[in-house]
């Protein structure tokens, strides 16, 4: 599905944020991705979406290799929430919203009325199509920069810290539509109760190499938690 070999990030300051990094998403597999403030998850999901090239290695999704040639078509397969869901709401209504990227891609407007619809639908979203994000709370916001990127069918899903700005009720609906999505998932996140309700495979980084990966019994390790400052 998804396949990162050696990866390595080096910011123009010389920062190496993603140090030889490897590893494989598989079909179904959800996995959060762990560490410190500053370890380098960001910058590994910056790298996945093709946000940022990465200095070296490899990333391939889907047999289709990330090249400047291709990172069009890679980029259609991998959606990217950002950790603040105002990053991703910028238009007047909410349709327009989940209805933007489809526009760009000069799909017909009877097709993106579907998509539109089914994709709020998914996510029990559909009473706030015509509703601006500026009248939204936290939960509802963050369902509806999920609801933006599902509308362009991607692959694989990457979450940045999806339950920042969240209340308890807010969350317990995030946890409930994420486990009702089949997509493959990486999500970088601190909230390891969250972590262990919606993945299945837990992977801590620091200074941008993998220091352990595993199944959730991981965060059942007291010690471990606190080496790696979680």
């Amino acid at each position: 599905m998804l396949n990162i070999h050696d990866l390595t990030l080096i910011y123009p300051d010389g920062t190496r944020a993603i140090d030889s990094l490897s590893f494989a998403l598989g079909k179904n597999e959800n996995i959060a991705l762990i560490g410190e403030n500053g370890a380098g998850k960001t910058s590994l999901l910056l790298a996945l979406a093709g946000v940022i090239e990465p200095t070296s290695g490899s990333i391939e999704i889907n047999g289709l290799s990330f090249t400047k040639k291709k990172l069009n078509e890679v980029r259609k397969q991998i959606g990217f929430v950002f950790q603040n869901p105002d990053d991703q709401l910028f238009m007047p209504l909410i349709y327009d919203d989940v209805a933007f990227g489809c526009r760009n891609l000069g799909m017909d407007e009877c097709e993106i009325e579907t998509i539109v619809d089914e994709t709020l639908a998914k996510l029990n979203i559909g009473h706030l199509a015509k509703r601006s994000s500026l009248k939204l709370s936290g939960g509802e916001k963050r369902m509806a920069s999920i609801a933006t990127v599902l509308a362009m069918s991607p692959s694989v899903l990457l979450f940045d810290e999806p339950t920042a700005y969240l209340d308890p009720k807010a969350k317990r609906a995030l946890v409930q539509a994420l486990n009702n999505l089949e997509h493959p998932k990486i999500i970088a996140t601190h909230d390891m109760p969250f972590a262990t309700q919606v993945c299945n495979r837990i992977i801590v980084i620091q200074n941008g190499k993998i220091m352990k990966d595993g199944d959730l019994s991981l965060l059942t390790s007291e010690e471990l938690l606190k080496k790696y400052g979680l």
